[in-house]
Formats: C-alpha cells, structure tokens, sequence
C-alpha cells in the first residue's frame, strides 16, 4: 500500500510543496494509536486514519444499494493485514504542537502567519480518566473540547479474558454497529490491549459508536461488546468563529491523486481562518451504499493556500491509493494560544454514485487487491488429523484493485494461538481460483484461513476468517495421500537419491505379496501402490525384530508396480522419524495362467447424466425408452404407447426408495424414488433411470486391464416429454490397459430454431459416448466414471459457448456434442454457464460379465433436496413448430367476446411459488405450448396466467 496522503498546495512560496513521505495506513481502518507515555511530536507527525460521519443523528447512510442500482458484487477477495498498535492507557502529555509564530494574536484576531507545510494533523495528547466496568466498552472524548479524536476503552468479562488472543475494534458514525456503510476504522489488537484511540473522528455534531470483538485465534467469538453512542460538539472549545465553506469540488484525477476546490470561508464579518485541514474519506469497495461518507484516509493540514482568479481556493492531493473512490471535507481552523481550534467540517464533496456508474474523481492507476469484508472464504477441510485442504474463489472485478491478480497469501489460524503459518499461492491465469494445504497441524485442533490477494501493487487487504475447521484426533488409513503425485514422482525420486529402494520382488497377479518392512523400532505409517498413489494398507513395527506385511494384488495391472511404505509422520507433513525412511519396493507383476475371460451375456447400466433424469420445463421430465420409438412426424409429447420399459435386449430400471432398482414404468418415470414428481425447479434428487443392456459378447483380460465387449440393443433417449429425443444403439466398449471409450450409433430427429416446422430424420452415424482412464478390471465386473469435467469442447460461432468455469464445467466428447447440434440438444451436454450445469456431467456406468449373475450396485443415496429457479434459457429449449400469436387482452374481454368456442379450451397457468411468472418463463411456456399446434389468443398477468388455446389444425 502507499503512505499516507500527499498534499500539494498553492502557496505563498514559489513551486509545490511536497511532504515527505509519510508512514502507511492500513486501508481497513488503522489509525494512529494513543501515544506512549514518552512520546513527543514529531517535526513530520504521523497521519491519523479518522473518519468521517458527516451525516447528522438520525440521518446515516443506508445499510444497502437502493434496488437495481448495484449489482451484486463480482467476488471476493481478501482484506489487508492490520498491524498491532501498541497504545497505552494513561499516556503522558507531550508538548502542544505549535505551528506559528508564539507571539500572542490581539484579542479576537487571528494571527498574520506565515505559509504552513501541508502535514497530517498530529496525535492527540489529552488522558483519558475514566475506566469501563467489565463487560462494557466507554468512549471518551476530549475533556477540554478541542480535539476530535475519540478513546475507546473496553473491560471483557472474565469469561472474554480467558478466550481472548486479541480484539476487533471498530467505529461507526451514529448510532447502529451493524451497518458496514458507517464505518470508520477496524483494527484488531492483541490481548495485552485494552484502550484504542481513533484520531480525527469527526469535525462537527456528529454522534458515534463503538463495537468490540473477541477474537480467540481462529475465529470471533460471543457477545460483541458495543458502547453508548457518544456526540461530539459542534466545533472546538475558544473558536474565534463558527463561519465555515460549502462542500468542495474534486477534479483532476491522476494515478495517485486529485485536485480539491472550494471557496474561503467569509471573513466579512469575523476573522478569516488561520488555514484549513483537508479530510479525505474514501468509499470503501464493499460498501454498496452511495450514502456511504464515514471511512477516513486522513487528515491533512494545508495551511492558506493561495486564492485563486475566481476567489476559491485549491490543494492537490497524491499519495493516495489507485483505482478508489475518495471524499473530501474542508475544516477552517483558528489558531489560539498556540493550539489549533477547529470550526465545524463543511459537507463532503459530492458522494461517489453506485459501482456500477462512473465517477468523475476516482483515481487512476492501480492498487493492491481489497477484500469484501463480509464474505468470508470459504471453509477449509480438514482431510486428516494433521492435514488441512483450502480452496478458495479467484478475486475480481473491483476488487482486484485495477491490475490482474498474480497470486494470494493465505493465513492459517488455531484458535488460542493466532497465526500459524501462511502460504503463498502462485496463478498463471487472473481468473484461476487459489487452493493449498497445510500439513503438520494438530489433531483435534481448530483452525481457519484469511486470505489477502496479492498483485503488481502488492498484497491486498486480509479477509475475514473464514468458519473453523476441528482437524480429527486421528487419522482414517488412507485419508492422507502420500507427497508423491505419481509413478513418475516417485521413478524421479529414486534416481535422485531422496527416496530408497528396497530389493524388487516378483508376484502373481492375484496372489497375496510378502513384503518386509525395512524399519527400526516402533514405528507406524501405510503402504501405497504406484500407479496412481492407492492406499493399500497400514504398517506397524514393533520396537525390536522385522515385520513382514502382506499386500493384495488383484487389482494390479501386468507389469511393474511399485509399493511405496511411508510413516504416519511423513503423512501428516512432518519429518521421517530416526528409523523409518520412506522406502519403496519394485514389484514386477506377472499373469496369472487363465486371466482372459470369454464374454457371451455381458450387461451394461448407465442413466447418461442427472440432466437425462430430471424434471423438464414442459413435458414433464426428461427420460429413457427401451427399444426405437417410431418417428411421430413431428415435435410432440409422447404418449403412453409410445414409451416402453423392455425392447428386445434393453429393459428400463430406476432406483426404489432403499437404493434396489426395480423396473420403470409409464407412471413412475417422472418420479423420483421416493415417489414425487420431479420439477424443473430442483437440482436434486433426480428420477435415477438406467438402461440395461443385456447380451454383451466380447472378451475381458484381467492381467493387462483390457477388455472389449459389443452390444445389440437400442434405447430412445427423450426430452421435454417428447418434444425432442434420439436413438442409442450398439454400444461398443474398448479398454486397453485401463484406458478405454464407449462408442454406439447415434441417430434421432432434428428441429431447427429459424424454421420452427422442420422436423429433420439424422442419418445414422459412429458417435462416442464416453472416454475413460484408470479402470480396474474386476473379478464379475467394473464401473467406469466417464471424463467430463475439464473436458474442452469446440463450438462453432452461432452456438452457445462453453463455460470453462466453476466445479462443474465440462464436456461429453466432441463427436457426441457435434451430433447433438443436429438434434437440437447440444448444450445440454457440456457447461453452458446455466444453473443445470451440476446436471450435465456424465454419470458412472457399470459393466458385469455375465447378466445373469452380476448383482447392479445399489442407488447413492441423493443430497438433500436444493430449490432453484427455472433452469432452462431460451437458447436450450426445443423450437415450437407453429408460430406463436399474442392477443394483449384481458382474460375477462376474452371470454366475454366468446373467442372460448367448441375449438378452444382455457388453460389455468399457476405459479409454483408465491410470485408471479415471470417474463421470460411465460413467453417460454407459450412458445412450447404452440408446439402443439395451437394459438394463444389470451394471456393473464399476475401470479399465474390465463391462456385461452385454439388449435390451428384441428384434424393433425
């Protein structure tokens, strides 16, 4: 961050004046603590972080942006570090800074001063002599009524004590804690500390109040301690007048700063003021309300600047942060006995508007990141006793402070202890989402993150703590991955030298492997196979003899594995204990005498994706067909003879209520295994339908991992109840080394959006279904998880593009998604941005070797039911086929015209929720509906919708 606000002013001496640099504010709010018992002014005080409630009582700025002026924020990003200050309770007087000449003034007149170096206003001296009792914050003021700055002092219960590591201490203007956009200061203090002074509060009526947060290292914790709300006075104590200026003007914006204009103070009838002091607020990132004038840079003073041709006067400011929104107040002061008294603040210039609106006087350049105080990171998991996972959520928007964002600090916190350690987190891409882990924590320990984003600037602000985290007493086996990815992590360690390699031994696959454990002593950790790092099993020495351990090897591949042994204190992310090195041991596996298995009645389950199992916008839901449903001649919902649960080798199954599948029906499709309907208003649970394929002939190699099998059979699969659907037939599956693809021929009908009456047959053609990695071929059988998060696919210009982020973006392969551009349904197979994309991602499917034995894995169980809005955007939706007539008519006129003729009927359309249908979803629902070949003459407003239908072609 840069120091403190510069300031150039046009004064009596020749050229600008420049003020050295002055020392750094905390951007959330730290201001110049109490000064010590020894300390003395400085010739170059340090600036005070005060504030500014320039609103009078009963009239703050608002809590939040007035509707529809702001949108929500883009994301966010972490708060700047406050330092510690270190104020003292009784601290001593100093001498009183005296910035002119000490020849007394005559009786009522201001002195004739000379020109005044621009400084930051200097640390107030007065004591504070009153102590709160405990569990209570006081705010004082100063006895003698002429500084402004505000003393907060609190008394925590003993309960508060015990817990304490430090506090959170923040001012408000008026008289409500809990609104962010009346904010002065936030700073947090150790426990030691119990007294904060906040320079420069206010200059003018303002009335203010504190809040004082426990916080025990992680986290804050109980009842927050808030004060009575303090007023202060109008102007100090022995002003010569109350004559003050109007608001300033800001212009001229630069990198670093801005000019500020306003009119002297009148003098016709008083004293002209002795100079002025130039308070700069700034509008915080994540203070949406337009009202918000509380947060305070500084306090600067600019002596008497020179008048300029038109009579005002005018101060350039630098120094101050890129890429902000700031406000500026003009306090005229006199000068009496050698102290500054200063008359009431005039009114900030005019109030920054919404985020979303440009603002003259924001500043140019850049700054480091800022944080959205009030969204927390997210929360960290803690994978094992000792291990913590965070992943967090990329900065954007104006929170990046105006220059990409090139990496993040994330803070560990335990709660009793504070800081723990922090970790620097690197990004190629501004858009790319942080994540890290802690290791060698304590088990049974709570913790939390704090994140600050960090650019060419610098690192930003420091976030909020996210929620706590309780690391487990111990660890599950296996819950703790070893530090080598995989088997080339592990081929490059051993030729370094860093890992040591046990004698190689060879195995059978399928037979149990002896292996001993090369360590010393008592000693605990687990074994590993490489491969792709599986937990194999745990390994314990006793203090004196060897150990032998045996491993199971069915589930390895012909060839060379290595099995690596590794201490659990390794695992927890400290040092190998005296004893026991991580070793590894080659294992070449060899195969067995009857490895290859002949397929003649193989089945094959799979449900596609949830998307393929979930409720529809029109049409009741999205659904699988046993068999080839004969082409209807055009766009139409399906009716129950034209749905079948078994065709020839394919039956239809979905899940009961306990997870068993049982056959599908007509009547059960659109339900869910509980029973009820399913909507397209729910991201879960979804209907759970699976095809099953039976008949499979092939032949599967369980030593190499390879397998290829061939179906005969066809399923139909439907959405939108009908509106459009294609055919899957012959599914062919390749595994090679446990890599493989699921191939089938696709074929269907195609509409297109631009001829609404098109109803296109799609020539049969080779498509793939799925691509693959890592399976194990099993004893009866596998379940394969297709790729498609982090899948790429690559659209052309006219169609909707693919969202490449969030958890869930993705693709089915490309040959699959250029086929479902024909049937109208491409982006229902890869991330569009919508809210159905945590539907799209392939599901697993389930291979068995012989059908008549293979018992199908039962249902998981789905998560809780989350409610959502309609998730299905125009641009997805099959195109109607009759074109759409709106008559904008009462349902009353309508009906009393006696447009409701034997041709017609009257549809009642009623809202799922308390609002009304929207825009966008009725024109959607009557789009569709005019796929039936019908008009819409009437449409009802409110919350629902009164549409009177009359078909087109009564005799189709």
């Amino acid at each position: 961050m840069r120091g403190a606000a510069t300031v150039i002013a046009a004064a009596v001496l020749a050229g600008a004046l420049l003020l050295p640099a002055a020392p750094a504010l905390a951007a959330a709010g730290e201001i110049t603590p109490e000064p010590t018992a020894t300390s003395e002014p400085a010739s170059t005080p340090e600036p005070s972080a005060s504030a500014e409630p320039v609103s009078p009582e009963g009239s703050e700025p608002e809590g939040s942006e007035p509707e529809g002026s702001e949108p929500e924020p883009e994301s966010t990003a972490p708060s700047e570090p406050v330092s510690t200050p270190d104020p003292t309770a009784t601290p001593a007087p100093t001498a009183t800074p005296e910035p002119i000449p000490s020849a007394s003034p005559a009786p009522g007149e201001n002195p004739a001063l000379p020109a005044i170096d621009p400084t930051p206003l200097p640390a107030s001296t007065w004591q504070a002599t009153t102590a709160p009792t405990a569990g209570t914050v006081l705010l004082q003021s100063d006895p003698a009524g002429i500084d402004y700055g505000v003393d907060i002092a609190w008394a925590p219960s003993a309960e508060q004590s015990s817990e304490a590591v430090g506090y959170r201490v923040e001012l408000f203007s008026g008289r409500n804690p809990d609104n962010a956009n009346t904010l002065i200061s936030r700073v947090e203090v150790d426990a030691d500390t119990l007294r904060y002074r906040v320079e420069g509060v206010a200059f003018g009526s303002a009335t203010v109040v504190a809040r004082v947060t426990v916080l025990d290292g992680a986290a804050a914790v109980g009842d927050r301690l808030v004060s009575t709300p303090l007023t202060l006075p109008p102007s100090s104590t022995g002003v010569l007048s109350s004559v003050g200026v109007d608001a300033p003007t800001l212009s001229g914006p630069t990198a670093d700063g801005l000019t500020v204009t306003w009119n002297a103070a009148d003098d016709s009838a008083s004293p002209a003021p002795a100079g002025y002091a130039l308070r700069v607020l700034e509008r915080r990132h994540d203070q949406l309300a337009t009202s918000a004038n509380s947060y305070l840079v500084g306090t600067y003073d600019v002596g008497t600047p020179v008048t300029g041709g038109d009579g005002t006067l005018s101060a350039e400011l630098t120094g101050l942060e890129g890429s902000s929104r700031y406000l500026v107040a003009v306090v005229p002061y006199d000068v009496v006995d050698g102290v500054l008294r200063f008359r009431g603040s005039s009114a900030t210039s005019t109030p920054p508007p919404s985020w979303a609106a440009d603002y003259l006087a924001q500043t140019l350049g850049s700054r480091a990141p800022l944080t959205e105080f009030s969204n927390r990171p997210a929360t960290p998991e803690a994978t094992s006793a000792r291990v913590v996972s965070w992943s967090g959520t990329a900065t954007t928007g104006r929170y990046t402070g105006g220059s990409p964002v090139t990496g993040y600090v994330v803070e560990l916190h335990a709660a009793g202890t504070g800081l723990v350690t922090s970790q620097t987190v690197t990004v190629t891409d501004a858009a790319e989402a942080p994540a890290t882990v802690f290791r060698g924590l304590q088990p049974g320990a709570r913790y939390s993150v704090r994140v600050a984003a960090v650019n060419a600037d610098g690192v930003g602000e420091l976030s909020d703590f996210s929620a706590t985290v309780t690391t487990p007493t111990a660890s599950d086996p296996g819950s703790r991955p070893p530090a080598y990815a995989d088997r080339a992590a592990v081929a490059a360690a051993v030729g370094d030298g860093s890992l040591q390699e046990a004698a190689s031994v060879t195995v059978q696959k399928g037979t149990a492997l002896a292996v001993d454990v090369p360590w010393t002593g008592a000693q605990s950790g687990e074994a590993w196979w490489y491969g792709d790092a599986v937990f194999a099993r745990t390994v314990t020495t006793p203090v004196s003899g060897t150990t032998s351990v045996e491993v199971d090897t069915s589930a390895l591949a012909v060839g060379t594995q290595w099995l690596l042994l590794v201490s659990d204190d390794e695992l927890d992310g400290r040092a190998a204990p005296t004893g026991a090195p991580p070793v590894v041991v080659r294992v070449e596996v060899t195969a067995p005498a009857n490895s290859t298995l002949q397929l003649e009645n193989a089945v094959l389950r799979w449900g596609l994706n949830d998307e393929s199992n979930n409720g529809a916008y029109f049409g009741g839901c999205n659904f699988l067909s046993a068999g080839l449903t004969p082409d209807p001649g055009g766009s139409a919902l399906f009716a129950p003879a034209q749905y079948s649960a078994k065709s020839g080798t394919v039956s239809i199954e979905k899940p009961d209520a306990s997870g068993a599948y049982v056959p599908a029906s007509w009547d059960t499709k659109c339900l869910d295994r509980t029973g009820t309907p399913l909507s397209s208003g729910t991201s879960t649970p979804y209907g759970g339908n699976q095809f099953v394929m039976t008949g499979g002939t092939g032949e599967v190699d369980r030593a190499t991992g390879s397998a290829s099998i061939r179906w005969d059979g066809d399923v139909t699969v439907v959405y939108y109840g009908g509106l459009t659907f294609w055919y899957l037939s012959d599914p062919v599956l390749t595994v090679e080394n446990g890599v493989g693809t699921l191939t089938a021929t696709g074929s269907g009908f195609g509409t297109d959006m631009d001829d609404q009456t098109k109803w296109q047959p799609i020539a049969p053609r080779t498509i793939t279904l799925a691509t693959f990695s890592g399976v194990q071929v099993g004893a009866d059988g596998f379940t394969v998880t297709p790729d498609y998060r982090g899948v790429a696919v690559s659209l052309p210009a006219d169609a909707t593009p693919q969202s490449r982020t969030g958890a869930d973006w993705g693709s089915f392969p490309q040959s699959f998604v250029d086929f479902q551009r024909a049937t109208g349904q491409a982006a229902y197979w890869y991330s569009s941005g919508g809210q159905a994309d945590a539907a799209k991602p392939a599901t697993p499917f389930v291979v068995g070797y012989d059908a008549a034995t293979f018992t199908a894995p039962a249902a998981e169980t789905p998560a809780a039911t989350e409610q959502a809005g309609a998730r299905v955007p125009s641009a997805k939706l099959p195109p109607a086929r009759v074109p759409v007539v709106v008559a904008p008519v009462t349902a009353a006129t309508a009906l009393a015209s006696g447009a409701a003729t034997a041709g017609a009927s009257v549809v009642i359309v009623e809202s799922a929720s308390a609002s009304a249908l929207g825009e966008t979803e009725l024109v959607l629902l009557l789009a569709l509906i005019a796929a039936l070949g019908l008009i819409v003459v009437v449409v009802g407003a409110g919350g629902g919708a009164v549409v009177l239908l009359e078909r087109r072609n009564p005799g189709r």
